[in-house]
């Protein structure tokens, strides 16, 4: 899987009008968490924390809100991931672009954050040996 550099402000994303699932997962079990939530029609944002660790963060609008809650409740049951969820009316506060206290208390010091390429960049580029900078491969 291939994703693509960020240039965002997840704070910004956190403090919106937005409904907003995080869960942390590693390897294979990020891999396949990004999938279940691009496959669930929610907007993907992985962060990556300074010590390493890996954040999904699913969003979606305030009229799916329900359904992203119901969806990560169904994640948690079959598959064992643990979600903080923001509700579109919730803020998650921030005391530094970079640092953010997620709904759990957990603080997160954020180096980087990505999406999903699309699927023809991702086809573009699975093929090729070193990949450009600004993508990853997972």
């Amino acid at each position: 899987m291939i994703l693509s550099h960020l240039e965002s402000n997840i704070t910004n994303l956190l403090n919106s009008d937005k409904s907003v699932a995080i869960c942390e997962a590693e390897g294979e079990r990020l891999k396949h968490l990004i999938l279940l939530v691009r496959d669930g029609g929610y907007g993907v944002v992985v962060v990556q924390t300074v010590s390493g660790d890996h954040y999904v963060v699913a969003t979606a609008n305030r009229n799916h809100e329900g359904n992203l809650a119901g969806d990560t409740r169904r994640w948690n049951r079959e598959c064992g991931y643990h979600f903080s969820l923001k509700r579109a009316d919730e803020r998650i506060s921030a005391s530094d672009p970079n640092i953010v206290v997620l709904p759990d208390g957990r603080i997160v010091e954020i180096r980087r954050t990505y999406t999903t390429a699309s699927g023809f960049t991702h086809w573009g580029l699975s093929s090729q040996q070193t990949i450009p900078a600004g993508y990853v491969r997972l």
